[in-house]
């Protein structure tokens, strides 16, 4: 509350020494606001960061108490959980593992824009306890970590539930549980998510926001996401001494992720919030005595009237256009999908009348296959190529076959690994019976040039079976596969009835 002071008589200098004295007590009221901020920014940094919480590995009864602390904090506020169930939102990631997102839901005030929805998300959880350090300290605190946004959007929260009439769109507030694992926690919500996808109109990841001095900058990252997003934030006066706003227009790394990824390559626009990597990244060094806490207060007033100012435009929509670590790759967007690879091996002849392994010969071929993907786990594919095949078979005797084959491909895709957005390993094992056509071949006999044609010894038709594995890096594909025929190589007259074997190796390209 402003005080008028003004001194009786004093004309032309009481006016002066009044505004003097409203502008020294406006100041002396707001800065205890400023404290108390930085004061509950820190009790949240001291809790969530402390050696008690022995890094929040998600998964671990420490992961636990640290939701527990958010959800506490929440309650006291009296925020609105996100449904009539709590606030907490478990999931399952890769089979087996456990995750717990903590999420509320602060209702618009518009009656049409209510609809649509702002998430602004934070990961609470850390990488826990150094298995293999042999310091003093082996607790990953994870206080930048990301203590330093969950902190933040604790008290994002409690200024906006505070406000006199919400903003106009509902504001879904997100803790994300199992970031530091793959993002698990915020692409379980991207895929399930409580709100309609579509009308999320932004979706914020507040990560590591601690290191304000340290860094010299906040970084808003993806405001071409967003119509007009660059004059939407730079409308929001920035007015810290300790470091500058730097506005990027896409995020385009490969090697960082944060939690904007799984509602990117949803279509939602995103932005990442930061101070980069100053502090001490995934090291047992990030403690809770190093946060910047008046960088990190002006950082949470700034993205608090950023966000009320977004969640009240009218005019907020997609830009349309997408970051490029955003699109979503074919394989993931679609049921089907394509793979050309070049393989290298050898092959031979096994005569089992004789006890006679033929001498391997060098086996080569280029296949392209069309897949179906109709279970997460399953891949049909059906393929076509060439391949060269060959082997001795008796004395100073080979042959050379160059044939045409296709192949019925059914895979069983055991598991995918993602690492941080960064990169995804998919590894699988398939059977696939084929047919070939030799439609050219020749017989060598070193002793007698003269030999008979090799298509009057050697069969046109083969068929057999191919069993192997393979792994799919991004889109990069290794594979490993053992043939052998089922019908004889040499036609019924011929004095050997041998069959086909052969190993490859492949490289190549998958979508």
């Amino acid at each position: 509350m402003i005080q008028m002071i003004q001194l009786k008589g004093a004309g032309g200098h009481g006016k002066r020494f009044m505004v003097l004295a409203a502008v020294l007590l406006l100041n002396v009221a707001a800065r205890p606001q400023s404290v108390e901020l930085i004061q509950r920014l820190k009790q949240h940094e001291y809790i969530l960061a402390s050696d008690s919480l022995r890094g929040r590995e998600t998964g671990t009864p420490d992961a636990a108490k640290a939701a527990a602390y958010i959800r506490g904090q929440l309650r006291e506020m009296g925020v609105r959980p996100y449904s009539d169930s709590g606030y907490d939102f478990p999931f399952t990631y890769k089979e087996d593992k456990k995750g717990n997102n903590v999420m509320a839901l602060i209702p618009g005030s518009d009656p049409k824009l209510k609809g649509e929805y702002l998430i602004i998300g934070a990961h609470y959880d850390h990488i826990g306890v150094s298995k293999h350090s042999v310091k003093e300290d082996s607790i990953f605190n994870g206080a930048d970590d990301n203590a330093s946004g969950t902190s933040a959007l604790l008290e994002i929260t409690r200024m906006l539930h505070a406000l006199p009439e919400p903003p106009k769109r509902s504001i879904l507030v997100a803790f994300f549980d199992a970031e530091e694992v793959g993002l698990e926690g915020s692409t379980y919500l991207a895929e399930h998510c409580v709100v309609p996808i579509e009308k999320v109109r932004l979706m914020m990841s507040i990560d590591m926001v601690g290191y304000l001095r340290a860094s010299g900058y906040l970084q808003y990252i993806g405001h071409g996401s967003i119509k007009g997003g660059k004059r939407l934030i730079a409308s929001v006066p920035w007015e810290s001494p300790y470091g500058k706003m730097d506005l990027k227009e896409f995020e385009n790394s490969y090697f960082t992720a944060t939690d904007t990824r799984p509602f990117a390559k949803k279509g939602c626009p995103t932005l990442a919030v930061t101070t980069g990597l100053k502090s001490p990244y995934h090291r047992v060094e990030d403690n809770p005595d190093g946060i910047d806490y008046e960088g990190l207060s002006y950082i949470t007033n700034h993205l608090f009237s950023l966000i009320v100012k977004a969640a009240s435009d009218e005019h907020l929509a997609p830009s349309g256009r997408v970051a490029s670590v955003h699109r979503m790759s074919p394989y993931e967007a679609s049921k089907s999908g394509f793979r050309v690879i070049a393989q290298c091996g050898s092959s031979h002849l096994r005569i089992p009348d004789y006890e006679i392994t033929g001498q391997k010969k060098i086996s080569y071929g280029m296949m392209a296959e069309w897949q179906l993907r109709p279970l997460e786990k399953l891949t049909i594919g059906i393929g076509a190529g060439y391949r060269s095949i060959g082997s001795g078979y008796w004395l100073q005797e080979s042959y050379r076959m160059h044939t045409a084959e296709a192949m019925l491909r059914i895979q069983r895709n055991s598991f995918t690994l993602k690492f941080s957005g960064l990169m995804n390993i998919r590894l699988g094992g398939y059977i696939a019976p084929y047919y070939r056509y030799a439609f050219a071949g020749s017989l060598k006999d070193s002793q007698n040039p003269e030999t008979v044609a090799w298509d009057r010894m050697l069969q046109r038709h083969q068929y057999g079976v191919s069993l192997g594995i393979n792994m799919c890096i991004n889109h990069l594909l290794l594979e490993y596969g053992y043939q052998f025929d089922l019908n004889p190589m040499f036609l019924s007259d011929a004095p050997f009835k041998g069959q086909g074997r052969g190993f490859h190796l492949g490289v190549g390209y998958q979508l």
